[in-house]
């Protein structure tokens, strides 16, 4: 059995990406993607002791499946060490969202949470988004963005250390 979950939902595939890193560094850890329902309907978060909670943040929202399964599991998530992380072009604003988030949906302190990044290449974006994309860019506000290791390495490590 393993020992943690991943919860995690995206557009691009960023998050389902720093998903399967995390899932790496993590002894035993299973990965399910919120929002596939039919995955999700299998799945009971009894059988693990800590559960990590990802999305990526798009159009200045939280992924929808990520939103939807906090608030349909935060009764069974009391208990259990929690730990976050964020895919998002803008650090502070993803962290913000969070905090609102869980302000509206009561859940335990989280152990850890994580920007990790994210990934604005073009080709994974829809025509609009790579219209935003781009506009983004050439404000200055952000540079080429990708994954950050060593955020998905402390996250493992914090999580790791929750169960010691």
């Amino acid at each position: 059995m393993a020992r943690y979950l991943i919860v995690y939902a995206g557009r691009t595939g960023t998050a389902s990406g720093c998903a399967q890193q995390l899932r790496k560094k993590l002894i035993s850890a299973d990965a399910v993607n919120a929002a596939r329902r039919r995955e999700l309907k299998k799945l009971r978060l009894g059988d693990y002791q800590a559960v990590v909670l990802g999305c990526s943040v798009h159009m200045d929202r939280l992924h929808p499946a990520f939103r939807r399964f906090l608030r349909r599991h935060c009764g069974e998530l009391s208990g259990k060490k929690l730990g976050f992380f964020l895919c998002c072009a803008f650090p502070e604003r993803a962290r913000q969202l969070l905090e609102e988030q869980l302000e509206r949906t009561p859940a335990p302190k989280p152990v850890a949470v994580e920007w990790l990044g994210g990934d604005i290449s073009p080709k994974r974006l829809s025509p609009l988004g790579r219209l935003l994309a781009a506009m983004v860019r050439r404000g200055g506000e952000v540079d080429e963005l990708a994954v950050d290791q060593r955020a998905v390495a402390r996250l493992a490590d914090a999580m790791l250390k929750s169960l010691w």
